[in-house]
């Protein structure tokens, strides 16, 4: 075998190592998007420490939207997971009085 048939043939696995790794990944990419379509319409759930570090709120402030009803939460354990979307919804509302917001409800 010559030196440039072994080259080639080198060149060939490298290629195919390549094309399979490319492959994987599509792969890869496919079941991520298939996912994601999976959970549109599933509200983005966090922990309340990770509100208080997406929005600056206060953890005292942020639990009580959550035990008024204000925003959207569950509790898992001892844990309160918050509607985030819900919560970014609620902070971009118009300010409004304590006597507006009560005539609201």
């Amino acid at each position: 075998m010559t030196t440039e048939m072994k080259y080639l043939e080198q060149t060939e696995r490298g290629l195919l190592l390549q094309l399979d790794a490319i492959r994987d990944r599509k792969a890869a990419l496919a079941i991520e998007a298939e996912r994601k379509q999976e959970m549109e319409g599933v509200p983005d759930m966090i922990s309340l420490e990770e509100c208080r570090k997406r929005t600056g709120l206060s953890r005292p402030f942020l639990k009580g939207l959550c035990s008024s009803g204000e925003v959207p939460s569950v509790m898992v354990g001892s844990k309160c997971l918050v509607n985030y979307t819900a919560l970014e919804g609620f902070l971009k509302r118009p300010k409004v009085k304590n006597r507006e917001r009560e005539a609201e409800r």
